[in-house]
């Protein structure tokens, strides 16, 4: 969910004034602590927007909640082209697929539950906030989040199909976890894929596969 127009011009003013203060990052070591910063910043703006209209749209129960808001731990967004979805094969590599958008989303918690979410994006200054919401976004990412070692974890967007996915980077190779169902994945006398199951990010390709090829075309008209 995108903030309103106002909030918008808010967030763009916020951002410039904190792209000025943030020197250009020198390494990863120097990088985390800016981004987690900026990502803070951006935390207090959303409580400073929040209102009373606007509090569940947001994510939050209550206009009360959001003076209690912590951030989370980041997890950084990936995107898969359609054109590249399009022509995956089976045996690619499906991290060959990943596109970094520079851009990092922190789950919002009250009393450790999930209510929303604020983002930062990495530019040459540094980083700035990118936005915030997406609560039932971050709160399927954040429910299937699992294991010793989170910092593995990803959020994966395929953009033209409006789907996301947690992503793990494991010693087997990439695994995607759905996070809602969706009867577009399911092929007949195969496996269903089951949100908060994570499987290899290949078996899902494929059957993303058909739905990239078809975008945009009339119904009825076949494959090139």
């Amino acid at each position: 969910m995108w903030v309103s127009s106002v909030k918008t011009l808010l967030l763009i003013v916020t951002s410039m004034v904190l792209a000025g203060c943030q020197p250009a990052p020198e390494g990863p070591a120097k990088a985390w602590p800016q981004r987690d910063r900026a990502a803070d910043e951006t935390l207090n703006l959303l409580k400073e927007l929040v209102t009373d209209e606007d509090s569940a749209e947001m994510g939050f129960r209550s206009p009360d909640e959001v003076a209690h808001a912590k951030r989370g731990a980041a997890l950084e967004i990936f995107n898969i082209d359609l054109d590249r979805l399009k022509s995956y094969a089976p045996g690619a590599d499906p991290a060959s697929l990943l596109a970094t958008t520079a851009r990092w989303i922190y789950p919002v918690t009250v009393n450790g539950q999930v209510r929303s979410s604020v983002s930062v994006v990495k530019v040459a200054e540094g980083f700035r906030p990118s936005g915030f919401g997406d609560a039932e976004t971050i709160k399927a990412v954040s429910r299937y989040r699992t294991g010793a070692d989170p910092a593995r974890d990803i959020v994966v967007r395929i953009p033209a199909l409006s789907l996301y996915f947690l992503g793990k980077r494991s010693g087997s190779g990439l695994l995607l976890t759905p996070l809602n169902a969706d009867p577009a994945l399911d092929v007949p006398g195969q496996p269903r894929l089951t949100p908060g199951v994570a499987v290899p990010a290949q078996v899902v390709l494929q059957r993303l596969v058909p739905l990239a090829q078809a975008y945009g075309r009339p119904p009825g008209q076949p494959r090139p």
